[in-house]
């Protein structure tokens, strides 16, 4: 299940975020795939439109993602419009069932994050020895920490809420992200 809040938009295939093209806000801009910037154009807001249904919310823009002119045909133009209520700003989000995500799609490399879920104490090793970022449902940063190794090293949430967290684990231009659930 979905919950409202702030996203990053990843496509699979290509690794890439969903982005508006050159930060614009203006009605039609064009939505796109790009790095990933950390850019204010790269959030997005899931917000409950009823029936089970969504609106994805540019950020910046403050705009629904939309389907072009309501077209109904494959490869329709997709772009940020005034928020209208219409069915062509309305999305089904279709679960797909990942344990992780490998920045560089490497099924061997592994990051052990544990107890998950957690009531706030777990430890992280970091098969690349770099930086482990933790980012609450918002994607704001709660945590960060640098030079982790294979060796465990302790987090302490316990003064967070009770909820999805995401952990990103990375370095030496790997990355991997890992959902992270807090129970109280």
């Amino acid at each position: 299940q979905v919950e409202n809040g702030v996203y990053e938009i990843k496509n699979n295939q290509a690794g890439l975020i969903l982005d508006i093209s050159n930060e614009k806000t203006e009605n039609q801009s064009s939505v796109q795939v790009y790095n990933d910037v950390n850019g204010a154009n790269q959030r997005f807001g899931l917000l409950q439109a009823g029936n089970g249904t969504y609106y994805i919310l540019a950020i910046q823009a403050a705009k629904n993602v939309e389907v072009f002119n309501s077209l109904q045909s494959e490869k329709a133009g997709i772009s940020i419009y005034t928020p209208l209520g219409t069915d062509n700003q309305m999305w089904d989000i279709l679960p797909v069932v990942i344990t992780g995500i490998d920045g560089n799609n490497n099924p061997n490399t592994q990051q052990l994050i544990y107890p998950n879920p957690t009531s706030g104490i777990f430890s992280v090793q970091n098969p690349y020895n770099g930086q482990v970022t933790v980012t609450d449902a918002f994607g704001t940063d709660v945590i960060r920490k640098d030079n982790i190794g294979e060796n465990a090293s302790e987090f302490d949430l316990r003064s967070y809420p009770s909820g999805i967290y995401h952990v990103k684990v990375s370095g030496n231009g790997h990355y991997s992200i890992n959902k992270l659930v807090i129970q109280k």
